[in-house]
């Protein structure tokens, strides 16, 4: 089961135009952060909408829903 936390974008999100071609696995170097701690971060430090990941997977192995 993928979770869906309650995330707050700055504004509305706008879906790809195109196909999806590749995929890739990014993991954060923070030991600690949870998908509110990066999203947060992505939005309030660096101006994003919000969390940049599509998927989030915890330290306990659970899948959670970022974009």
């Amino acid at each position: 089961m993928i979770e869906k936390p309650k995330l707050t974008f700055s504004r509305p999100l706008t879906p790809f135009k195109r196909s999806i071609t590749k995929i890739v696995c990014h993991h954060p170097a923070h030991p600690s952060w949870t998908i509110h701690d990066i999203h947060n971060y992505h939005r309030n430090s660096l101006g994003w909408v919000g969390i940049g990941y599509n998927y989030f997977i915890t330290k306990d192995g659970r899948i959670q829903q970022g974009r």
